[in-house]
């Protein structure tokens, strides 16, 4: 992971803000809206009013000697802004690498902010001591109308289907982080750490055992359910949620590698007897949403 330079607090963020729609910025009588949207002020640019000269009046909108009005505007990208993040950093992160992050102070206590891989396409973690977070959870729930939660069981479904892992089922001390699909965290250049050696020699010559894949079967899955080719144990379920439709059930499970072939058969051994399911590269499609 790479750190950002440490960045410090304006004191602004420090407290709760609220957004105002002013009466004078109101839309235009008789003009139908299309959209609207809250634009981030990193992304404007001046632009100067041309064949206008208010030099001298009260609003001060151009400066005596021509230059540039202090006018902004959104131009160029239409973009919503990540408001939470930036509004805790009180910088535009944006634009940050995969796995950048940076310390910030605020009001309670300390806080760590990461860019992370996700199931969606921009996500960051936060994390930090139990009062800060208590009130940024507080806070979001206050405006939920305005920032919905994403209820576990949607999440899970989201996760299993864009195949990322999770504690305590696919990310355990069972595996290590190459089969576990965390190539991206993993340095191999920060001096020795407990397994530096083991999991640069698998990188190296390419000796990852085992790997996740996405799991599609027509019947009841259950994680811990073993999975099997040609009467052989190969893997092991390890995330489970149903379709849409409730006739699908979708899993990841970790699966040896000569064996983890995409849109192959696979059997899944229980209890309850065993099914024939198909085997596939994440991200999965659950073709009752289509």
């Amino acid at each position: 992971i790479k750190a950002n330079p440490a960045f410090t607090q304006h004191p602004a963020h420090k407290y709760d803000t609220r957004f105002e729609r002013n009466p004078q910025f109101g839309f235009i009588p008789g003009l139908t809206v299309i959209q609207s949207f809250r634009y981030p002020i990193q992304f404007a640019k001046p632009i100067p009013p041309k064949n206008v000269n208010l030099a001298g009046s009260s609003s001060n909108f151009l400066n005596p000697n021509g230059k540039e009005g202090t006018v902004h505007v959104p131009f160029g990208k239409l973009a919503p802004g990540l408001y939470l993040v930036e509004g805790l950093l009180g910088i535009d992160c944006s634009r940050w690498a995969l796995g950048t992050w940076t310390r910030v102070d605020i009001e309670g206590g300390q806080i760590v902010v990461a860019r992370m891989a996700s199931s969606c396409e921009v996500s960051y973690w936060i994390v930090g001591d139990p009062d800060p977070i208590e009130a940024i959870v507080a806070s979001l729930r206050a405006n939920e109308h305005a920032v919905p939660e994403l209820r576990d069981v949607d999440a899970r479904y989201v996760r299993v289907l864009s195949g990322m892992g999770c504690y305590d089922h696919e990310w355990s001390e069972a595996y290590n982080p190459l089969e576990a699909g965390l190539l991206h965290l993993t340095s191999f250049t920060k001096g020795c750490y407990i397994g530096q050696e083991v999991i640069a020699r698998l990188d190296s010559y390419n000796k990852v055992k085992q790997r996740i894949m996405g799991i599609v079967a027509p019947a009841h899955l259950d994680e811990g359910d073993v999975l099997v080719i040609d009467q052989h144990p190969v893997g092991v379920v390890t995330s489970v949620v149903q379709s849409c439709d409730g006739a699908t059930w979708l899993a990841l499970g970790y699966v040896r590698g000569e064996h983890a072939v995409s849109n192959t058969p696979i059997s899944v051994q229980s209890d309850r007897g065993t099914i024939i399911a198909t085997q596939y590269l994440p991200p999965l499609v659950d073709a009752s949403c289509l």
